[in-house]
Protein backbone atom coordinates (compact mmCIF):
# COMPACT_ATOMS: atom_id res chain seq x y z
CA UNK A 1 0.00 0.00 0.00
CA UNK A 2 2.67 2.64 1.16
CA UNK A 3 4.61 1.68 -2.22
CA UNK A 4 1.43 2.53 -4.26
CA UNK A 5 0.56 5.61 -2.86
CA UNK A 6 4.34 6.73 -3.24
CA UNK A 7 4.02 5.68 -7.25
CA UNK A 8 0.70 7.63 -7.38
CA UNK A 9 1.74 10.46 -5.85
CA UNK A 10 4.93 11.11 -7.84
CA UNK A 11 3.28 10.08 -11.15
CA UNK A 12 0.40 12.24 -10.96
CA UNK A 13 2.92 14.72 -10.10
CA UNK A 14 4.63 14.09 -13.69
CA UNK A 15 1.26 14.26 -15.52
CA UNK A 16 0.25 17.60 -13.60
CA UNK A 17 3.63 19.21 -15.30
CA UNK A 18 2.61 17.25 -18.69
CA UNK A 19 -0.68 18.84 -18.60
CA UNK A 20 0.59 22.43 -17.96
CA UNK A 21 2.91 22.06 -20.27
CA UNK A 22 0.75 21.20 -23.44
CA UNK A 23 -2.19 22.99 -22.64
CA UNK A 24 -2.04 25.99 -24.05
CA UNK A 25 -1.22 24.24 -27.49
CA UNK A 26 -3.58 22.25 -26.74
CA UNK A 27 -6.14 25.04 -26.25
CA UNK A 28 -5.02 26.82 -29.81
CA UNK A 29 -5.11 24.14 -31.65
CA UNK A 30 -8.21 22.12 -30.46
CA UNK A 31 -10.13 25.01 -28.40
CA UNK A 32 -10.07 25.84 -24.81
CA UNK A 33 -13.06 23.19 -23.86
CA UNK A 34 -10.21 20.13 -25.04
CA UNK A 35 -7.05 21.30 -23.07
CA UNK A 36 -9.58 21.55 -19.90
CA UNK A 37 -10.33 17.93 -19.84
CA UNK A 38 -6.84 17.16 -20.06
CA UNK A 39 -6.97 17.68 -16.67
CA UNK A 40 -8.69 14.50 -16.11
CA UNK A 41 -5.30 12.71 -16.23
CA UNK A 42 -3.88 13.26 -13.11
CA UNK A 43 -6.87 12.42 -11.40
CA UNK A 44 -7.62 8.96 -12.93
CA UNK A 45 -3.76 8.04 -11.83
CA UNK A 46 -4.18 9.15 -8.44
CA UNK A 47 -7.32 6.32 -8.73
CA UNK A 48 -5.85 4.16 -11.12
CA UNK A 49 -4.85 0.47 -8.58
CA UNK A 50 -2.10 -1.31 -8.74
CA UNK A 51 -1.93 -3.49 -11.77
CA UNK A 52 -1.10 -7.08 -11.50
CA UNK A 53 1.37 -8.67 -13.51
CA UNK A 54 2.35 -5.00 -14.99
CA UNK A 55 5.96 -3.74 -15.26
CA UNK A 56 6.30 -0.02 -14.13
CA UNK A 57 8.45 1.71 -16.49
CA UNK A 58 9.98 3.83 -13.64
CA UNK A 59 9.83 3.11 -9.31
CA UNK A 60 10.65 5.93 -7.11
CA UNK A 61 13.59 5.04 -5.15
CA UNK A 62 14.99 6.63 -2.04
CA UNK A 63 18.53 4.99 -1.67
CA UNK A 64 22.01 5.96 0.56
CA UNK A 65 24.61 8.09 -1.29
CA UNK A 66 28.64 7.11 -0.99
CA UNK A 67 28.85 10.27 1.35
CA UNK A 68 26.11 8.96 3.81
CA UNK A 69 23.51 11.33 2.55
CA UNK A 70 19.78 10.44 0.86
CA UNK A 71 19.38 10.70 -2.45
CA UNK A 72 15.60 10.22 -4.74
CA UNK A 73 15.29 9.76 -7.95
CA UNK A 74 12.99 7.65 -10.40
CA UNK A 75 14.45 4.42 -12.16
CA UNK A 76 14.17 1.03 -14.06
CA UNK A 77 12.98 -2.19 -11.81
CA UNK A 78 16.29 -3.46 -12.85
CA UNK A 79 18.27 -0.37 -11.33
CA UNK A 80 15.90 0.27 -8.56
CA UNK A 81 16.75 -3.37 -7.14
CA UNK A 82 20.26 -3.05 -7.05
CA UNK A 83 20.24 0.32 -5.01
CA UNK A 84 21.14 0.05 -1.65
CA UNK A 85 18.15 0.69 0.70
CA UNK A 86 18.28 3.83 3.14
CA UNK A 87 16.81 2.39 5.91
CA UNK A 88 18.41 -1.11 7.69
CA UNK A 89 16.26 -4.05 7.03
CA UNK A 90 14.61 -5.55 9.62
CA UNK A 91 16.02 -8.87 11.37
CA UNK A 92 14.03 -11.37 12.31
CA UNK A 93 14.47 -12.62 15.87
CA UNK A 94 12.10 -15.30 18.28
CA UNK A 95 11.22 -12.27 20.21
CA UNK A 96 11.35 -8.36 19.92
CA UNK A 97 14.31 -6.05 21.78
CA UNK A 98 12.79 -4.32 25.23
CA UNK A 99 13.01 -1.07 23.43
CA UNK A 100 10.82 -2.34 19.82
CA UNK A 101 7.96 -1.03 22.03
CA UNK A 102 9.32 3.04 22.29
CA UNK A 103 10.87 3.52 18.56
CA UNK A 104 8.24 4.26 16.47
CA UNK A 105 8.08 2.86 12.61
CA UNK A 106 9.51 5.86 10.35
CA UNK A 107 7.19 5.01 6.87
CA UNK A 108 4.00 4.96 9.56
CA UNK A 109 5.02 8.69 11.29
CA UNK A 110 5.63 9.92 7.66
CA UNK A 111 2.03 8.47 6.28
CA UNK A 112 0.58 9.96 9.42
CA UNK A 113 1.78 13.55 8.87
CA UNK A 114 0.94 13.62 5.12
CA UNK A 115 -2.81 12.61 6.06
CA UNK A 116 -2.82 14.97 8.78
CA UNK A 117 -1.58 17.90 6.65
CA UNK A 118 -4.19 16.91 3.93
CA UNK A 119 -7.04 16.65 6.39
CA UNK A 120 -5.97 20.71 7.77
CA UNK A 121 -5.76 22.02 4.25
CA UNK A 122 -8.82 20.81 3.14
CA UNK A 123 -10.66 21.74 6.28
CA UNK A 124 -8.91 25.41 6.12
CA UNK A 125 -10.42 25.61 2.28
CA UNK A 126 -13.70 24.71 3.14
CA UNK A 127 -13.60 27.04 6.18
CA UNK A 128 -13.13 29.45 3.47
CA UNK A 129 -15.55 28.63 0.90
CA UNK A 130 -18.30 28.78 3.93
CA UNK A 131 -17.19 32.21 5.14
CA UNK A 132 -17.56 33.68 1.28
CA UNK A 133 -21.04 32.31 1.71
CA UNK A 134 -21.93 33.83 4.91
CA UNK A 135 -20.20 37.27 3.77
CA UNK A 136 -22.07 36.64 0.26
CA UNK A 137 -25.44 36.48 1.93
CA UNK A 138 -25.02 38.76 4.47
CA UNK A 139 -28.06 41.68 3.63
CA UNK A 140 -28.02 40.44 0.33
CA UNK A 141 -31.64 40.00 -1.47
CA UNK A 142 -32.96 37.71 -3.93
CA UNK A 143 -33.83 38.85 -7.50
CA UNK A 144 -35.02 35.54 -9.16
CA UNK A 145 -35.08 32.28 -9.03
CA UNK A 146 -34.52 30.46 -12.87
CA UNK A 147 -34.11 26.66 -13.52
CA UNK A 148 -33.04 25.80 -9.19
CA UNK A 149 -30.84 28.68 -9.30
CA UNK A 150 -31.19 31.87 -6.97
CA UNK A 151 -30.09 34.96 -8.43
CA UNK A 152 -28.91 37.16 -5.34
CA UNK A 153 -28.13 40.81 -5.43
CA UNK A 154 -25.03 41.31 -2.59
CA UNK A 155 -22.89 44.35 -1.58
CA UNK A 156 -20.16 42.03 -0.60
CA UNK A 157 -19.54 40.55 -3.94
CA UNK A 158 -16.88 42.53 -6.72
CA UNK A 159 -18.70 41.08 -9.54
CA UNK A 160 -21.07 37.64 -10.77
CA UNK A 161 -20.09 34.85 -9.21
CA UNK A 162 -21.31 31.29 -9.33
CA UNK A 163 -21.29 29.20 -5.74
CA UNK A 164 -23.16 26.11 -4.28
CA UNK A 165 -23.76 22.69 -5.19
CA UNK A 166 -27.08 21.66 -3.29
CA UNK A 167 -28.52 25.25 -2.79
CA UNK A 168 -27.33 26.81 -6.42
CA UNK A 169 -26.80 30.42 -6.59
CA UNK A 170 -25.58 33.25 -8.54
CA UNK A 171 -24.53 36.35 -6.82
CA UNK A 172 -24.65 39.76 -8.28
CA UNK A 173 -22.59 43.11 -7.05
CA UNK A 174 -25.03 45.90 -5.55
CA UNK A 175 -24.48 48.10 -9.37
CA UNK A 176 -24.89 44.91 -11.34
CA UNK A 177 -27.70 47.06 -13.50
CA UNK A 178 -25.52 50.46 -13.43
CA UNK A 179 -22.25 48.70 -14.27
CA UNK A 180 -23.68 46.59 -17.47
CA UNK A 181 -25.72 46.80 -20.36
CA UNK A 182 -28.18 45.12 -20.83
CA UNK A 183 -26.39 42.81 -23.33
CA UNK A 184 -23.59 42.78 -21.18
CA UNK A 185 -26.20 41.19 -18.50
CA UNK A 186 -27.14 39.02 -19.85
CA UNK A 187 -23.97 37.79 -21.14
CA UNK A 188 -22.91 37.62 -17.45
CA UNK A 189 -25.81 36.12 -16.41
CA UNK A 190 -25.30 33.25 -19.01
CA UNK A 191 -21.43 32.55 -18.28
CA UNK A 192 -22.23 31.71 -14.54
CA UNK A 193 -25.25 29.92 -15.78
CA UNK A 194 -22.82 27.67 -17.28
CA UNK A 195 -20.72 26.95 -14.37
CA UNK A 196 -23.71 25.60 -12.72
CA UNK A 197 -24.76 23.27 -16.12
CA UNK A 198 -21.10 22.14 -17.13
CA UNK A 199 -21.37 21.14 -12.80
CA UNK A 200 -17.67 23.10 -12.43
CA UNK A 201 -18.33 24.06 -9.01
CA UNK A 202 -18.36 19.47 -8.24
CA UNK A 203 -15.07 19.70 -10.18
CA UNK A 204 -13.50 22.82 -7.83
CA UNK A 205 -14.62 20.69 -5.01
CA UNK A 206 -13.00 17.67 -6.46
CA UNK A 207 -9.63 19.84 -7.44
CA UNK A 208 -9.70 20.98 -3.69
CA UNK A 209 -9.45 17.08 -2.18
CA UNK A 210 -6.94 16.02 -5.05
CA UNK A 211 -4.36 19.24 -4.15
CA UNK A 212 -5.28 18.25 -0.13
CA UNK A 213 -3.42 15.14 -0.96
CA UNK A 214 -0.43 16.84 -2.82
CA UNK A 215 -0.44 19.85 0.28
CA UNK A 216 2.87 19.75 0.40
CA UNK A 217 4.20 19.55 -3.52
CA UNK A 218 4.03 23.02 -5.11
CA UNK A 219 3.68 21.30 -8.58
CA UNK A 220 0.16 20.92 -7.27
CA UNK A 221 -0.83 24.67 -6.33
CA UNK A 222 0.42 25.78 -9.53
CA UNK A 223 -0.94 23.02 -11.18
CA UNK A 224 -4.23 24.36 -9.40
CA UNK A 225 -4.27 27.73 -10.74
CA UNK A 226 -3.57 26.57 -14.41
CA UNK A 227 -6.83 24.43 -13.60
CA UNK A 228 -8.76 27.21 -12.38
CA UNK A 229 -8.03 29.26 -15.60
CA UNK A 230 -8.79 26.36 -17.93
CA UNK A 231 -11.67 26.30 -16.29
CA UNK A 232 -13.41 30.08 -17.24
CA UNK A 233 -11.36 29.48 -20.80
CA UNK A 234 -13.57 26.48 -21.00
CA UNK A 235 -16.51 28.61 -19.36
CA UNK A 236 -16.38 31.48 -22.53
CA UNK A 237 -16.15 28.92 -24.86
CA UNK A 238 -19.28 27.56 -24.68
CA UNK A 239 -21.25 30.91 -24.12
CA UNK A 240 -19.47 32.43 -27.09
CA UNK A 241 -20.14 29.07 -29.43
CA UNK A 242 -22.04 30.67 -32.19
CA UNK A 243 -21.76 33.76 -30.99
CA UNK A 244 -21.90 37.04 -33.71
CA UNK A 245 -18.86 39.44 -33.37
CA UNK A 246 -20.99 42.28 -31.16
CA UNK A 247 -21.79 39.29 -28.38
CA UNK A 248 -18.16 38.59 -28.14
CA UNK A 249 -17.44 42.27 -27.92
CA UNK A 250 -20.24 42.77 -25.01
CA UNK A 251 -18.99 39.71 -23.41
CA UNK A 252 -15.06 41.23 -23.43
CA UNK A 253 -16.51 44.61 -22.10
CA UNK A 254 -18.29 42.33 -19.67
CA UNK A 255 -15.53 40.48 -18.38
CA UNK A 256 -13.10 43.71 -18.12
CA UNK A 257 -15.75 45.13 -16.08
CA UNK A 258 -15.82 42.06 -13.66
CA UNK A 259 -12.21 42.24 -12.82
CA UNK A 260 -11.67 41.34 -9.41
CA UNK A 261 -8.70 40.64 -7.09
CA UNK A 262 -9.58 37.38 -5.44
CA UNK A 263 -12.06 34.57 -6.15
CA UNK A 264 -13.60 32.77 -3.36
CA UNK A 265 -12.00 28.80 -2.93
CA UNK A 266 -14.53 26.92 -4.69
CA UNK A 267 -17.02 29.44 -6.28
CA UNK A 268 -16.80 30.47 -10.03
CA UNK A 269 -15.99 34.04 -10.34
CA UNK A 270 -16.20 35.68 -13.95
CA UNK A 271 -12.78 37.03 -13.72
CA UNK A 272 -9.43 37.35 -12.21
CA UNK A 273 -7.25 40.49 -12.72
CA UNK A 274 -4.44 37.86 -13.81
CA UNK A 275 -6.04 36.14 -16.44
CA UNK A 276 -7.86 39.46 -18.10
CA UNK A 277 -4.55 38.90 -21.15
CA UNK A 278 -5.28 35.37 -22.02
CA UNK A 279 -8.70 35.48 -21.92
CA UNK A 280 -9.50 38.64 -24.41
CA UNK A 281 -6.57 37.06 -26.42
CA UNK A 282 -8.70 33.50 -26.23
CA UNK A 283 -11.96 35.43 -27.73
CA UNK A 284 -10.59 36.35 -30.98
CA UNK A 285 -10.58 32.89 -31.93
CA UNK A 286 -13.04 31.76 -33.60
CA UNK A 287 -15.57 28.25 -33.25
CA UNK A 288 -13.53 24.79 -34.46
CA UNK A 289 -15.37 22.53 -36.79
CA UNK A 290 -17.04 19.70 -35.91
CA UNK A 291 -13.71 17.58 -37.36
CA UNK A 292 -11.21 19.44 -35.65
CA UNK A 293 -13.50 18.81 -32.06
CA UNK A 294 -13.24 15.33 -32.81
CA UNK A 295 -9.82 15.18 -33.80
CA UNK A 296 -8.78 16.70 -30.27
CA UNK A 297 -11.07 14.64 -28.42
CA UNK A 298 -9.53 11.58 -30.02
CA UNK A 299 -5.98 13.14 -29.08
CA UNK A 300 -7.39 13.91 -25.35
CA UNK A 301 -8.03 9.95 -25.31
CA UNK A 302 -5.05 8.79 -26.61
CA UNK A 303 -2.92 11.26 -24.22
CA UNK A 304 -4.91 9.83 -21.20
CA UNK A 305 -4.37 6.05 -21.87
CA UNK A 306 -0.89 6.62 -22.44
CA UNK A 307 -0.57 8.48 -19.62
CA UNK A 308 -1.89 6.08 -17.15
CA UNK A 309 -0.23 3.24 -19.08
CA UNK A 310 3.24 5.06 -18.81
CA UNK A 311 2.88 5.89 -14.90
CA UNK A 312 1.18 2.70 -14.00
CA UNK A 313 2.08 0.92 -10.87
CA UNK A 314 2.32 -2.93 -10.70
CA UNK A 315 1.04 -5.28 -7.99
CA UNK A 316 4.27 -7.00 -6.74
CA UNK A 317 3.97 -10.65 -5.34
CA UNK A 318 5.29 -11.26 -2.29
CA UNK A 319 7.25 -14.92 -2.11
CA UNK A 320 5.52 -17.04 0.56
CA UNK A 321 7.83 -17.59 3.53
CA UNK A 322 9.64 -20.75 3.78
CA UNK A 323 8.46 -22.10 7.20
CA UNK A 324 10.48 -25.17 8.46
CA UNK A 325 9.07 -28.41 8.63
CA UNK A 326 7.80 -29.74 12.58
CA UNK A 327 8.76 -32.80 13.56
CA UNK A 328 6.25 -35.26 14.01
CA UNK A 329 5.21 -36.12 17.51
CA UNK A 330 5.84 -39.65 18.50
CA UNK A 331 2.47 -41.64 19.08
CA UNK A 332 0.92 -42.05 22.09
CA UNK A 333 0.65 -46.20 23.19
CA UNK A 334 -2.95 -47.04 22.31
CA UNK A 335 -5.35 -47.65 25.62
CA UNK A 336 -6.62 -50.22 26.47
CA UNK A 337 -10.22 -51.23 25.80
CA UNK A 338 -12.69 -50.51 28.66
CA UNK A 339 -14.56 -53.44 29.67
CA UNK A 340 -18.03 -53.54 28.58
CA UNK A 341 -20.81 -52.75 31.04
CA UNK A 342 -23.31 -55.35 32.27
CA UNK A 343 -26.69 -54.83 30.96
CA UNK A 344 -28.59 -52.64 33.03
CA UNK A 345 -31.99 -54.88 33.97
CA UNK A 346 -35.21 -54.36 32.10
CA UNK A 347 -37.55 -51.55 33.48
CA UNK A 348 -40.95 -52.88 34.15
CA UNK A 349 -43.61 -51.53 31.74
CA UNK A 350 -45.71 -48.53 33.71
CA UNK A 351 -49.66 -50.09 34.13
CA UNK A 352 -52.26 -48.72 32.03
CA UNK A 353 -54.06 -46.03 33.51
CA UNK A 354 -57.68 -47.18 33.29
CA UNK A 355 -60.16 -45.75 30.68
CA UNK A 356 -62.74 -43.29 32.76
CA UNK A 357 -65.56 -41.74 30.91
CA UNK A 358 -68.07 -39.71 32.52
CA UNK A 359 -72.15 -39.24 30.99
CA UNK A 360 -74.38 -36.98 31.80
CA UNK A 361 -77.78 -37.25 31.18
CA UNK A 362 -80.23 -34.43 31.35
CA UNK A 363 -83.54 -35.00 31.42
CA UNK A 364 -86.22 -32.91 30.93
CA UNK A 365 -85.79 -30.05 28.69
CA UNK A 366 -89.32 -28.73 28.92
CA UNK A 367 -89.50 -28.59 32.53
CA UNK A 368 -92.51 -26.23 33.94
CA UNK A 369 -91.19 -23.98 36.73
CA UNK A 370 -91.45 -25.89 39.56
CA UNK A 371 -90.93 -28.83 38.76
CA UNK A 372 -88.29 -30.91 39.37
CA UNK A 373 -85.38 -31.73 37.02
CA UNK A 374 -83.81 -35.43 36.67
CA UNK A 375 -80.17 -35.05 36.23
CA UNK A 376 -78.20 -38.65 35.44
CA UNK A 377 -74.51 -38.90 36.21
CA UNK A 378 -72.95 -42.87 34.90
CA UNK A 379 -68.94 -42.86 35.87
CA UNK A 380 -67.47 -45.91 33.34
CA UNK A 381 -64.81 -47.40 34.19
CA UNK A 382 -62.97 -49.94 31.34
CA UNK A 383 -66.45 -50.67 30.11
CA UNK A 384 -67.79 -51.18 33.53
CA UNK A 385 -70.76 -48.69 34.77
CA UNK A 386 -68.91 -47.77 38.76
CA UNK A 387 -71.38 -45.23 39.54
CA UNK A 388 -75.24 -44.42 38.37
CA UNK A 389 -76.60 -41.81 40.62
CA UNK A 390 -80.27 -39.96 39.60
CA UNK A 391 -80.92 -36.79 41.57
CA UNK A 392 -83.49 -33.76 41.90
CA UNK A 393 -82.26 -30.28 41.85
CA UNK A 394 -80.59 -31.72 45.38
CA UNK A 395 -78.26 -33.70 43.51
CA UNK A 396 -74.09 -33.64 44.15
CA UNK A 397 -72.15 -31.08 42.00
CA UNK A 398 -69.22 -34.07 42.30
CA UNK A 399 -68.43 -37.26 41.27
CA UNK A 400 -65.49 -39.60 42.12
CA UNK A 401 -63.78 -41.45 39.57
CA UNK A 402 -62.99 -45.05 39.63
CA UNK A 403 -58.71 -43.47 39.43
CA UNK A 404 -59.01 -42.39 43.09
CA UNK A 405 -59.08 -38.72 41.58
CA UNK A 406 -61.56 -36.00 42.01
CA UNK A 407 -63.30 -34.82 38.41
CA UNK A 408 -65.32 -32.27 39.64
CA UNK A 409 -68.65 -32.01 37.36
CA UNK A 410 -70.22 -28.31 37.58
CA UNK A 411 -74.16 -28.99 37.88
CA UNK A 412 -75.55 -25.68 37.30
CA UNK A 413 -79.21 -25.39 37.66
CA UNK A 414 -81.76 -23.66 35.62
CA UNK A 415 -84.93 -25.08 36.43
CA UNK A 416 -87.11 -21.69 35.95
CA UNK A 417 -84.92 -19.18 34.18
CA UNK A 418 -84.23 -17.46 37.47
CA UNK A 419 -80.59 -18.01 37.12
CA UNK A 420 -79.64 -16.55 34.44
CA UNK A 421 -82.24 -13.71 34.06
CA UNK A 422 -80.47 -12.47 37.27
CA UNK A 423 -77.10 -12.82 35.78
CA UNK A 424 -77.87 -11.08 33.13
CA UNK A 425 -79.38 -8.27 34.97
CA UNK A 426 -76.24 -8.38 37.76
CA UNK A 427 -73.74 -7.90 34.17
CA UNK A 428 -75.95 -4.86 33.26
CA UNK A 429 -75.62 -3.06 36.69
CA UNK A 430 -72.07 -3.62 36.65
CA UNK A 431 -71.32 -2.07 32.76
CA UNK A 432 -73.71 0.79 34.34
CA UNK A 433 -71.56 1.42 37.48
CA UNK A 434 -68.77 1.39 35.73
CA UNK A 435 -69.75 3.81 33.05
CA UNK A 436 -71.40 6.54 35.93
CA UNK A 437 -67.61 5.85 37.58
CA UNK A 438 -66.09 6.99 33.81
CA UNK A 439 -68.31 9.93 33.54
CA UNK A 440 -67.47 11.01 37.36
CA UNK A 441 -63.43 10.74 36.54
CA UNK A 442 -64.39 13.05 33.51
CA UNK A 443 -66.32 15.17 35.81
CA UNK A 444 -63.50 15.42 38.30
CA UNK A 445 -60.94 16.26 35.44
CA UNK A 446 -62.86 18.96 34.04
CA UNK A 447 -63.32 21.00 37.64
CA UNK A 448 -60.08 20.20 38.03
CA UNK A 449 -59.27 22.05 35.13
CA UNK A 450 -61.41 24.90 35.66
CA UNK A 451 -59.98 24.83 39.47
CA UNK A 452 -56.53 25.05 37.80
CA UNK A 453 -57.83 27.88 35.59
CA UNK A 454 -59.55 29.86 38.44
CA UNK A 455 -56.32 29.83 40.89
CA UNK A 456 -54.38 31.25 37.84
CA UNK A 457 -57.19 33.87 36.99
CA UNK A 458 -56.84 32.50 33.22
CA UNK A 459 -60.40 32.96 31.35
CA UNK A 460 -62.04 30.56 29.79
CA UNK A 461 -61.95 29.37 26.44
CA UNK A 462 -65.35 31.44 25.66
CA UNK A 463 -63.91 34.40 27.51
CA UNK A 464 -60.69 34.43 25.01
CA UNK A 465 -62.55 34.44 21.89
CA UNK A 466 -65.00 37.24 23.00
CA UNK A 467 -61.98 39.53 23.87
CA UNK A 468 -60.08 38.76 21.07
CA UNK A 469 -63.31 39.74 19.02
CA UNK A 470 -63.63 43.02 20.76
CA UNK A 471 -60.32 43.81 20.34
CA UNK A 472 -60.50 43.13 16.34
CA UNK A 473 -63.85 45.04 16.58
CA UNK A 474 -61.83 47.98 18.10
CA UNK A 475 -59.16 47.96 15.79
CA UNK A 476 -60.95 48.29 12.60
CA UNK A 477 -63.91 51.19 14.28
CA UNK A 478 -60.46 52.79 15.01
CA UNK A 479 -59.13 52.50 11.49
CA UNK A 480 -62.33 54.11 10.61
CA UNK A 481 -63.75 50.65 8.95
CA UNK A 482 -66.94 49.99 11.40
CA UNK A 483 -67.19 46.19 11.55
CA UNK A 484 -69.92 43.87 13.61
CA UNK A 485 -68.16 41.78 16.20
CA UNK A 486 -70.19 38.82 15.44
CA UNK A 487 -68.81 39.00 11.78
CA UNK A 488 -66.53 36.53 10.37
CA UNK A 489 -62.84 36.14 12.06
CA UNK A 490 -61.81 36.51 8.61
CA UNK A 491 -63.56 39.53 8.20
CA UNK A 492 -62.67 40.98 11.38
CA UNK A 493 -58.82 40.05 10.97
CA UNK A 494 -58.82 41.86 7.51
CA UNK A 495 -61.32 45.00 8.48
CA UNK A 496 -63.59 43.87 5.01
CA UNK A 497 -60.57 44.70 2.86
CA UNK A 498 -60.94 42.43 -0.65
CA UNK A 499 -58.21 41.54 -1.80
CA UNK A 500 -59.63 40.35 -4.98
CA UNK A 501 -59.72 44.16 -5.79
CA UNK A 502 -56.07 44.04 -4.42
CA UNK A 503 -54.86 41.65 -6.78
CA UNK A 504 -56.15 43.44 -9.94
CA UNK A 505 -54.87 46.33 -9.06
CA UNK A 506 -51.12 44.94 -8.68
CA UNK A 507 -51.46 43.26 -11.73
CA UNK A 508 -52.67 46.29 -13.63
CA UNK A 509 -49.37 48.36 -12.18
CA UNK A 510 -47.24 45.58 -13.37
CA UNK A 511 -48.67 45.55 -16.80
CA UNK A 512 -48.44 48.85 -17.50
CA UNK A 513 -44.24 48.59 -15.81
CA UNK A 514 -44.01 46.24 -18.09
CA UNK A 515 -45.37 47.38 -21.33
CA UNK A 516 -43.29 50.70 -20.75
CA UNK A 517 -39.73 49.17 -20.01
CA UNK A 518 -37.55 49.94 -22.87
CA UNK A 519 -34.97 47.52 -21.39
CA UNK A 520 -37.04 44.27 -22.42
CA UNK A 521 -36.65 43.42 -25.92
CA UNK A 522 -40.18 42.42 -27.61
CA UNK A 523 -40.20 38.83 -27.30
CA UNK A 524 -39.24 39.29 -23.35
CA UNK A 525 -41.90 42.64 -22.96
CA UNK A 526 -44.62 39.61 -24.66
CA UNK A 527 -43.82 36.84 -22.44
CA UNK A 528 -44.08 38.67 -19.36
CA UNK A 529 -46.96 39.93 -20.42
CA UNK A 530 -48.05 36.56 -20.99
CA UNK A 531 -47.51 35.19 -17.81
CA UNK A 532 -49.35 38.27 -15.91
CA UNK A 533 -52.49 37.11 -18.30
CA UNK A 534 -52.09 33.45 -17.32
CA UNK A 535 -52.18 35.34 -13.70
CA UNK A 536 -55.64 36.93 -14.85
CA UNK A 537 -57.26 33.64 -16.68
CA UNK A 538 -56.24 31.77 -12.98
CA UNK A 539 -58.17 34.31 -11.02
CA UNK A 540 -61.30 34.37 -13.57
CA UNK A 541 -61.08 30.11 -13.81
CA UNK A 542 -61.59 30.72 -9.21
CA UNK A 543 -64.64 32.85 -9.81
CA UNK A 544 -62.97 36.49 -9.26
CA UNK A 545 -63.57 38.64 -12.28
CA UNK A 546 -60.75 41.04 -12.86
CA UNK A 547 -60.50 43.93 -14.73
CA UNK A 548 -57.36 45.40 -15.84
CA UNK A 549 -56.74 48.90 -16.95
CA UNK A 550 -53.79 49.92 -18.79
CA UNK A 551 -52.83 53.21 -20.95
Amino acid sequence: MTVWLIEALVGSSLLMLFVALVRRPMARMFGARIAYALWLLPVLRMMLPALPGWQPLYVPVAGETPAGGAAFALMDPASAAAMPPILPPVLTTTAPPPTAGLIADPVQVLLLLWLAGAIVWFGWQMARYVLFLRRAMTDSELLSRQAGIDIVISPNVDGPMAAGIVSRRIFLPADFRTRYTPEERRLALLHEGAHHDRRDIWANFAGLLFVALHWWNPIAHIAWRAFRADQELACDASVLSGAAANARAAYGSAVLKSACARTPTAACAMNHKSQLKERILMMKYRNFGRARLAAGAATIASAIVLGLIATASGAQVQPAPVVPPVPAAPQAPAAPAAPHPAAAPAVPAAPKPPHIEIIRVEAGKDVKPGEKRIIRTMVIKDGQVVTDDVGGPDAPDAVVGGDGKHRTVMIRRFADGKDAAEADKAMTEAHGAMGQAHRAMDQAHKDMIRAEHVRLNMPSREAMMAKVRADMTERCNAAGTPMDKNAELSRLATCGVDYREQVAKALATARTSIARDRNLSDAQRAEALKGIDQAVNSQMRNGDRIIIKTN
